[in-house]
């Protein structure tokens, strides 16, 4: 599935970018998108890709000429139409996807001190947190006062 992916990705970043939706749609459905095998597409989106197929023809040339040309004798609701199925196609493939840790996320969550085998009476704790309060209470007077 990632060459699927690959490819609807690519077709995505056509049609979001500049120009007419024809020409955008002509770009989006190269033959590396056309030519893909259906079991290279999950079988939710199956259907989806038959008809974008069917909507494009089953004569379309292998180069992006061929597919420039195709889509003009589309009329404006088949382009649209076809330019759906690329996003419904591309929407289903995103659901396969891992998702990617944000810069936040790639150490884990923040991990809590061990506790004290010592059995003493937290008294340095307490200290702790209370320099951990006033360091606090510091910062928000310092934002107060920007």
């Amino acid at each position: 599935m990632s060459i699927a992916w690959r490819e609807f990705s690519k077709a995505i970043a056509h049609l979001t970018g500049p120009g007419a939706q024809r020409e955008r749609l002509a770009l989006a459905c190269g033959p590396a998108l056309l030519g893909m095998k259906r079991k290279e597409i999950p079988r939710e989106s199956r259907l989806d890709f038959d008809t974008l197929l069917h909507l494009m023809g089953a004569d379309w040339a292998r180069d992006a000429v061929g597919a420039a040309e195709l889509v003009e004798r589309l009329s404006d609701p088949e382009v649209a139409q076809a330019a759906a199925k690329v996003l419904a196609i591309y929407d289903q493939l995103t659901r396969y996807q891992p998702t990617q840790p944000s810069s936040d996320d790639t150490h884990g969550p923040p991990r809590r001190p061990a506790p004290d085998a010592g059995g003493d009476d937290g008294g340095e704790k307490l200290t702790d947190k209370q320099k951990n309060d006033d360091a606090q209470k510091g910062a928000n007077e310092e934002t107060a006062r920007c």
